[in-house]
């Protein structure tokens, strides 16, 4: 799932925008996934104009193995950089896929990017018990497990400059893909 749609989160460098890096991440991190016996990647939208409603993001993964929605954070400081991922957490058969894969993309994320803070892992549920993030929400309801993977902030510089960088991005979702086929013991 490329997170946001049209030019969406400014970054900290002229020219970053959430939305487009991700589109374009995710487009990188579709065919590396593809190439791996037993993977059929699929993106929630066809075109990075296209702006599905979240839960309703979440729900497209009916049938799949794994959610997986692409963003960048923003923080207040623009020192901010740790890489981090938000699992479901609602249903434990979920958790139990999306918490320690959650924690292996993270780990990605941060060697590759080379973050000064660690990588974190969160959950976050609502007052009824259910995931916080319409997304995990969604794809929680039709039993796929669910991340959010944050890569680092666009609101530090140093970071979205690298995240503009197309050898960065590429490198990146290799690297993710090799990490969600290990997962699953592919190779």
């Amino acid at each position: 799932d490329p997170g946001h749609a049209g030019k969406y989160n400014k970054g900290a460098v002229p020219g970053y925008w959430e939305s487009e890096t991700v589109w374009k991440l995710s487009n990188y991190l579709k065919p590396y996934l593809n190439k791996y016996p037993g993977i059929k990647a699929t993106l929630t939208k066809s075109s990075l104009a296209e702006d599905p409603l979240v839960y309703e993001r979440g729900r497209m993964a009916k049938g799949n193995d794994l959610f997986l929605s692409i963003h960048s954070n923003s923080s207040d400081s623009s020192r901010t950089d740790y890489p981090l991922t938000i699992v479901s957490y609602s249903k434990k058969q979920l958790y139990n896929v999306a918490q320690p894969l959650g924690v292996k993309l993270a780990e990605c994320v941060r060697k590759a990017m080379k973050t000064n803070q660690p990588h974190q892992v969160w959950i976050k549920l609502q007052s009824d018990k259910r995931d916080w993030y319409g997304v995990i929400r969604g794809a929680s309801d039709v039993d796929v497990p669910g991340i959010i993977i944050e890569h680092s902030f666009h609101s530090n510089p140093l970071r979205a400059a690298w995240l503009m960088q197309k050898s960065n991005l590429k490198s990146m979702a290799k690297k993710e893909a090799k990490v969600i086929a290990s997962y699953y013991g592919l190779n």
